[in-house]
């Protein structure tokens, strides 16, 4: 089944594009979908502002990629970008806290 263009005013996502092996394919999926002037809202995980903990999610990558099919360390404002999105609002967290 194929949803026509235009559809949603917003599309969300949370956490399901660590998953997917072509993230930006999904995005522009997304964005096909959203009305124009839509928002499209994603919580995802991802690369940390911390080196010692993204020394840690690249080597656990390959065991979480093979165990659960997870990618736990992508650069999403890199993604969201060269997708044709626009990061109106960025929030990260750390274990729930800023």
């Amino acid at each position: 089944m194929t949803l026509r263009d235009d559809i949603f005013d917003c599309v969300i996502d949370t956490f399901g594009l660590d998953y997917t092996l072509y993230p930006e394919k999904c995005l522009k999926e997304m964005i096909r979908v959203c009305k124009p002037g839509g928002k499209i809202l994603i919580a995802e995980s991802g690369k940390s502002h911390y080196p010692l903990l993204n020394h840690y999610l690249e080597l656990m990558l390959p065991y979480h990629i093979d165990k659960f099919g997870y990618f736990n360390n992508r650069d999403w404002e890199q993604i969201v970008s060269r997708s044709g999105l626009k990061i109106l609002s960025h929030e990260e967290k750390l274990n729930g806290s800023i």
